[in-house]
């Protein structure tokens, strides 16, 4: 019997492992620029090839922002190519430097160099609403476009997101519980 529990707490052990690994590749990724939403480059320099994504930074704590069209987003690679871009269906929020920031696109990047991008109506593309119901009323003023700022960043894929989370939990869980079984 002492053997199913020490199986138990090594497929736990290789859990919490397998978490902390994507969590630390999550931690490692890098930014690659961050300009405000009135200054928008034409291109930029990619160093790696891999899922990038475009975040809003400055998203706050009070309010939450929808987006209320799509705009319109168009990369080219240096050999003219045009990249394909994609909006999650799970829209992350991460905090940077005391920042609440929201993925809003992302895109894979084959091919390091400059990339020229264009953004269209990015400006249009905010609407704001409060958390709240009751707030609403009260609050009649458009959010300051000037106020937010864009993030490329390097990103990881959703799944291991979700996996990074579920190894973790389910990991020490099992753990724990193998260590109580196997001691009592």
């Amino acid at each position: 019997m002492w053997a199913i529990y020490l199986s138990i707490i090594v497929i736990g052990l290789i859990l919490v492992i397998y978490g902390i690994t994507l969590l630390i590749k999550e931690l490692k990724l890098k930014d690659i620029v961050e300009f405000d939403v009135s200054d928008i480059p034409k291109s930029v320099n990619f160093m790696d090839t891999g899922l990038h994504s475009i975040c809003l930074i400055g998203i706050g704590h009070k309010y939450r922002f929808q987006i209320k069209k799509i705009f319109n987003l168009s990369i080219t690679a240096p050999d003219g190519k045009s990249i394909i871009t994609y909006t999650p269906n799970y829209k992350s929020h991460f905090i940077r430097k005391g920042v609440i920031c929201m993925e809003i696109a992302g895109f894979n990047i084959v091919k390091s160099g400059h990339h020229s991008f264009d953004f269209i109506g990015l400006s249009d593309v905010i609407k704001h609403k409060s958390t709240i119901t009751s707030d609403e009323v009260f609050i009649n003023r458009e959010f300051e476009i000037h106020q937010l700022k864009v993030l490329i960043k390097e990103s990881v894929p959703y799944k291991n997101h979700f996996l990074k989370i579920f190894s973790l939990i389910i990991g020490s869980i099992s753990v724990v519980l193998g260590m109580i079984l196997l001691l009592s």
